[in-house]
Order: C-alpha cells, then sequence, then structure tokens
C-alpha cells in the first residue's frame, strides 16, 4: 500500500484546518518550527469521524408461512466503513416497534417467528 505524504508549506498561526479526508481514516500529523533552521518534530495521530452507512438495499420477503416471515436485504451501498450489525424493527403498529437482537453483518437475513397471522 503507498502511502502519499503532503506537506502544508508555511502555515501562519498556531492552527490549521486539514481538509478533504477519507472518512474512519487516521492520520499522523507531524509539524516542525522554522526559525534559523528546522526545530525538531511534534506528531500525533487524529482520525477523521466516521459517518453512517447508506440503507440497506432490496429489503425483500423471502419465506412467508403462517407464523414466521423471512426477511432478507443487501448490503448498504456505501458502508462508510467497517459494518458490525444490523437491527431489524418490526411492529404491527406504526408507533411502537419490537427490536431484533442485533444481527451479524452476513448473512443478511432475519426470520420473525411467532408473528400473527394475517397482519400488516
Amino acid at each position: 500500500m503507498e502511502v502519499e505524504l503532503k506537506r502544508l508549506n508555511r502555515v501562519k498561526g498556531l492552527s490549521q484546518v486539514i481538509s478533504n479526508l477519507q472518512e474512519s481514516t487516521y492520520y499522523d500529523v507531524t509539524i516542525q518550527a522554522y526559525t534559523v533552521g528546522v526545530g525538531p518534530a511534534a506528531s500525533i495521530r487524529v482520525a477523521a469521524h466516521a459517518i453512517t452507512p447508506t440503507p440497506p438495499q432490496h429489503v425483500r420477503n423471502s419465506s412467508v408461512m403462517s407464523s414466521s416471515v423471512s426477511i432478507q436485504w443487501d448490503s448498504p451501498v456505501n458502508s462508510n466503513g467497517i459494518l458490525h450489525f444490523y437491527t431489524v424493527y418490526y411492529s404491527t403498529d406504526a408507533l411502537q416497534y419490537d427490536t431484533s437482537p442485533d444481527i451479524s453483518v452476513s448473512p443478511n437475513t432475519y426470520m420473525l417467528m411467532n408473528v400473527s397471522p394475517y397482519t400488516t
């Protein structure tokens, strides 16, 4: 993996905004002061904040039985980091939801058990 070193020349003042960083990525930042020569370096490791993933794609039921439904989905287009798990919410009342236990990333399937027949 090739590491790209970027240099900001002749920064004045005691702060600098570094922009256009990749989310969920660590960066090593080194600063040196100059007078008649180069002073010793000071370094810090910083992380660009992670952003949330895009929604799961193509949510569908893959199997419907009298008291259970199997739900499947495809991964988000952009995970924007390491995707750890999914949570499925389900309800017959739009204002109140039950939650599934956290679901592992693969396979993207959850079986709703003991659901009432003919409810939406």
